[in-house]
């Protein structure tokens, strides 16, 4: 099957697909960031960036169309003036369903669409021959670490154009049906009689949604995956590379600090930090743990970032001398006083009353050098503050705006690659 997707995004819609077995014909998305993302990882497939400019003219015909239109009309989080909106593009969603018509279209938006124009989409669509099933599917279904609900909707019609792989008119909407099997299932499985509600196949109504659970869809997963103990190594694997959750808050077994892993060296790349972050962690033991918090617990964190990277960059290829020169409380503070006279630490120590000047008292950069070196502080790497030293305001970061945006208001690929997968599943068994 091929697909087009509508309001691409960062391309949560097309890689969940994909990993269906789909193939991406067309994307488009107006966003300049998005764009960047999308030619990165789909460098073949033609884009377009206006929606309003999109239609039979310039698109292909496809088998399914996918997007996720704009929340903010219906979302909580906004005005919610639904149709009144500028924003509210559902009819250029359902102007290129009509050029186009696909045999299937997967819909998203926000839980917010369900009581002001879950209708109207749903009669929109109808009103187009495509028969209509309506999901609310949390990312906590798939050991998403937040529970992200999203309402989903997926339509069918036997009055389709014919697409460029195939013609699947014999086969009517078993995907639809096999999708519904699997959240029936799951709604009775002793939900709250909130999320219990009688499944129609038109969803019409904002009470006739489906509401899929953690238990339910991990049930599919097993099954799905878990059938060999070749399949439950693959399932195992899936899941450690599906949710990647912030390493935990401190530090590790062995006193090394967590949040230098996370940390991207000043004047390095992403792996050159890697790499230097490795070599710190091969030499890492009590007593260089011990040493290092003696000499430089007294600065922040981007300044203890700062002196370590800055170490193991000097010392790259050689960690015997690095090894001698952490163990060493004398050679470390001479290395670090030798840095900051060559003003590679920045920033200022987040222990406020080393900075302070004392009354009567001439306090230059060496004199609070001097003090910083004489933290006398009992705590160590794992019991510190987590977030000491980072800035309220963060810098220095590229796009990390267009990065949240974007992220934000993607959909989660592990939701879609499961209703694709039931799409596909429902046609080969037709």
């Amino acid at each position: 099957m091929r697909f087009g997707s509508l309001f691409s995004g960062i391309g949560g819609f097309d890689l969940g697909l994909e990993r269906a077995g789909m193939e991406c014909a067309w994307q488009v998305e107006i966003d300049e960031y998005c764009l960047k993302v999308l030619a990165k990882h789909w460098p073949s497939v033609s884009r377009y960036t206006d929606v309003r400019e999109c239609g039979r003219d310039n698109l292909e015909p496809v088998d399914l169309i996918c997007g996720g239109f704009p929340c903010q009309p219906y979302s909580v989080a906004g005005k919610r003036r639904g149709a009144a909106d500028d924003r509210n593009l559902w009819p250029e969603f359902l102007r290129i369903v009509r050029e186009l018509r696909p045999a299937w279209i997967v819909g998203e938006n926000v839980p917010g669409i369900v009581p002001m124009y879950l209708d109207t989409v749903l009669s929109d669509l109808e009103g187009e021959a495509y028969t209509c099933w309506t999901f609310n599917i949390p990312a906590c279904a798939f050991d998403a670490p937040h529970r992200r609900e999203r309402i989903f909707v997926v339509g069918y019609t036997e009055s389709y154009l014919r697409g460029t792989s195939g013609d699947y008119r014999s086969k009517s909407s078993a995907g639809g049906d096999t999708l519904l099997a699997y959240a029936n299932q799951e709604c009775e499985s002793g939900l709250p009689k909130r999320e219990t509600a009688k499944i129609t196949r038109s969803g019409i109504g904002g009470e006739d949604v489906c509401y899929a659970t953690v238990e339910g869809l991990q049930d599919w997963i097993n099954e799905e995956m878990g059938r060999s103990a070749e399949g439950e190594k693959i399932l195992q694997s899936q899941r450690s590379d599906w949710w990647t959750v912030e390493s935990g808050m401190g530090g590790t077994p062995n006193g090394f600090p967590r949040w230098m892993v996370r940390h991207i060296g000043r004047g390095m790349s992403y792996e050159e930090s890697t790499r230097a972050t490795e070599t710190l962690q091969s030499l890492w033991n009590y007593d260089v743990s011990q040493t290092l918090w003696r000499v430089i617990g007294g600065f922040d964190r981007v300044q203890q970032a700062e002196i370590l990277f800055a170490i193991m960059r000097e010392y790259q290829g050689n960690t015997d001398e690095a090894r001698l020169l952490l163990e060493s409380k004398e050679a470390l503070e001479s290395k670090v006083r030798s840095l900051w006279e060559q003003q590679k630490i920045t920033g200022s120590s987040h222990r406020s009353g080393h900075n302070k000047q004392r009354s009567g008292e001439h306090t230059d950069t060496m004199q609070t050098l001097s003090q910083l070196l004489s933290f006398d502080g009992q705590t160590d790497w794992q019991v510190s503050g987590w977030e000491d030293g980072i800035p309220r305001v963060t810098s220095g970061i590229e796009n990390r705006v267009d990065r949240l945006r974007s992220l934000g208001n993607a959909v989660v690929p592990q939701v879609i690659e499961f209703i694709g997968r039931r799409i596909v599943e429902g046609l080969d068994a037709a």
